[in-house]
């Protein structure tokens, strides 16, 4: 499932053999990544995953071990 605000950068989540890949288009200047692993708590801590992130031409990625529990992403510009 996606959600799209208008003006952010639509994150996609895909796995590359035993690993998470987390992309967005760029430019995505000031936003940086954050996770979750509580999405149903009304004030989930989010954790940022610090830049810098890895490039190519078209996107940002950051590229984990598949995680063994729930884990929710999301782009947070401060």
């Amino acid at each position: 499932m996606s959600l799209a605000t208008p003006g952010t950068p639509l994150l996609s989540i895909t796995r590359s053999n035993a690993d998470i890949v987390v992309s967005w288009p760029l430019p995505a200047d000031g936003w940086v990544l954050e996770w979750t692993n509580a999405l149903a708590q009304v004030s989930a801590r989010w954790a940022q995953i610090p830049p810098p992130y890895q490039t190519n031409t078209a996107t940002l990625q950051f590229t984990e071990p598949s995680p063994t529990g729930n884990k929710f992403y999301r782009l947070h510009k401060p």
